[in-house]
């Protein structure tokens, strides 16, 4: 993907770009990794056994450490994500418990959304790297992991989102609603 992925508008966990969006997420997240300016992983690799800790460039970083820190920006920008709806802390994680859990999200009206319209959240036209551990309950819909809107809230130049695709799973990565990449 050659672009530009500009959108300044909130950054949004588990619902889709724009505020009409109805693609919420149903299932569990946990260790939200973004990290711009690196390819983390442009080679064979091992699977993480642990949870994620900030690298070079890491610009988020949510780790799902306990019921009070669940939605905990521990990168060293500290950014603020706000619980809409009924975003719920589960302490089933895909490490061991004493090292993390997961945010539970219901499928139909909850998400997480930061305040900040941060360029650091922004991977403009470098490399980056978005990652983290995911178990869907649901496919009968778009599932939207992470979401970037543009000024004004809406789905056009600028925002870009990752997800899977209805009744597949298989993710997919859609910029201004213009360029869908999918994989597995």
């Amino acid at each position: 993907l050659t672009n530009n992925l500009s959108g300044t508008g909130n950054a949004r966990i588990g619902r889709g770009k724009g505020s009409a969006s109805t693609n919420y997420f149903a299932g569990a997240i946990s260790n939200v990794r973004l990290v711009n300016g690196t390819a983390l992983y442009s080679s064979n690799f091992s699977v993480p056994t642990s949870s994620f800790t900030a690298v070079n460039n890491t610009q988020l970083l949510l780790n799902v450490v306990s019921s009070s820190l669940y939605i905990t920006d521990f990168s060293s920008n500290g950014f603020v994500f706000t619980n809409n709806g009924s975003v719920l802390f589960n302490d089933k994680g895909p490490f061991n418990a004493s090292q993390c859990g997961s945010l539970f999200f219901n499928g139909s009206s909850g998400y997480l959304y930061s305040t900040s319209t941060s360029s650091n959240l922004i991977p403009g036209t470098s490399d980056f790297t978005l990652e983290g551990w995911v178990y869907l309950l649901d496919y009968s819909s778009y599932n939207l992991l992470f979401s970037k809107a543009d000024n004004s809230g809406s789905a056009g130049a600028g925002s870009w989102a990752f997800g899977t695709v209805v009744t597949t799973g298989v993710l997919y990565f859609d910029y201004a609603n213009s360029g869908v990449l999918t994989g597995t």
